[in-house]
Parts: C-alpha cells; sequence; structure tokens
C-alpha cells in the first residue's frame, strides 16, 4: 500500500510523526498546524490558534491529545478526535521552546525562552509549579515516567533535574554549547534521560529518582 503524503503550504518551522504513526503533524511560521493522517488519503486537518510560529510539538501517548508550543508565548492543547482546542496555556513572558506531557496526562510542562518551566494541570488550567532560572532560555523538556521528575535543558547547555513534589532542583549536568536546538527524552522504563546538546552531541543519563536508590 503507497500513499502520497501532501505537503503544506507555507513557511514549515516543525513537523513530528506520532509514535504510531497515526499522523504527520506539521507547524508553520503563521501560527497554522497541519494534520496530516497516514492512514487515509483525506484531505490535511488546519488548527488555527496561535497568532506566531510554531516552535514546539507533542502527542500523548494514546495519540489523542497534541500539544502545541510557538513564539506567541502561549502552548495549547488539541483533542485530536475532535479537531478542537481544549485549552491555552499561557503566563510566560516569551516565547515557548519546548512541552512535554506527562505519562498519565495529569500534569503539562511548558519551557520557555523566558528561563523558566511551568506545569500545569490540563484539566483546569491551574499552574502547578514555576521552575525557574535556566539561563540561556529552556530549549527542551522532558518528564520521567513516574512523575517525580522534570529534565530542562537550556541555552548554555545545563541539564537541570528538578523533583516536582519539592519544586527544588536535585542536579545538573554541564553539556555542550552550540548553534542546534537541544532535544531531550525519558526512556519508557524511566531508568534514563537521553539529552542532545546544542553542539549536538548525545548524553544518556542515569533519572535522579534511581540512582539515589542505590
Amino acid at each position: 500500500f503507497q500513499h502520497k503524503m501532501e505537503i503544506p503550504g507555507g513557511s514549515l518551522t516543525k513537523r513530528l510523526l506520532t509514535r504510531k504513526g497515526r499522523w504527520l503533524i506539521s507547524g508553520l511560521s503563521s501560527g497554522e498546524l497541519i494534520l496530516q493522517s497516514t492512514t487515509n488519503g483525506s484531505a490535511p486537518l488546519r488548527l488555527k490558534g496561535h497568532t506566531d510560529s510554531i516552535s514546539a510539538l507533542a502527542v500523548s501517548d494514546d495519540e489523542d491529545w497534541l500539544l502545541s508550543g510557538s513564539l506567541d508565548r502561549t502552548a495549547r492543547l488539541w483533542n485530536l478526535k475532535t479537531f478542537s482546542e481544549k485549552q491555552v496555556f499561557g503566563n510566560h513572558r516569551m516565547g515557548i521552546g519546548d512541552v512535554s506531557f506527562s505519562v498519565h496526562m495529569d500534569r503539562v510542562a511548558t519551557g520557555s525562552w523566558d528561563d523558566s518551566v511551568h506545569l500545569w494541570d490540563p484539566s483546569n488550567l491551574s499552574e502547578l509549579a514555576r521552575l525557574d532560572g535556566h539561563e540561556g532560555g529552556v530549549q527542551a523538556i522532558a518528564q520521567t515516567v513516574d512523575g517525580r521528575t522534570v529534565a530542562a535543558l537550556s541555552g548554555l547547555g545545563v541539564l537541570k533535574f528538578w523533583n516536582v513534589a519539592a519544586q527544588r532542583e536535585t542536579g545538573h549536568h554541564q553539556l555542550g554549547v552550540g548553534s542546534q536546538q537541544g532535544w531531550i527524552t525519558a526512556s519508557p522504563s524511566g531508568r534514563w534521560i537521553a539529552a542532545v546538546d546544542g553542539a549536538g552531541e548525545l548524553a544518556i543519563l542515569e533519572a535522579p529518582q534511581l540512582a539515589a536508590a542505590k
């Protein structure tokens, strides 16, 4: 079976193929989101709400929810069953660098070039915590599978680990600095954090809560 993917018009700023391969999601400089199904030949769907370039994309494990971040200083939660916007997460002073879901969908994290990570309850839009002090802006964030730790990579190459319950830093590592956008992910087992720094170097680190338990 062959399927021709339609490339959306406009300037592409972010693209994501979902983990199960159901959707190819494109973010444009206009703030539009383009959803292309990989399973049928239906026309692309357009989601409008952001007013500036799309800078971050994340999809929940069940592929029912899309989280988008933009240079318009907001992140938005979209229902991929109804293709409608559910929530808008604001309160950042600069554009969004990255967005992340917790495994159980009970928390959303947004990292910004304003040097902060905000944690939100997606059910009622309340702000759960604000994690400050990431010099050089927040480029990438990840949440461990147990929900205890948030990892954030700054533009100066500092990877910080935060204990969510205590809202305090539990450790950090100095990684490389470069012109590329950083990237972080947590392993499904919860044991490892993988980070690619701005210089393009990959680091594999043990998640703090398991390292401390040894």
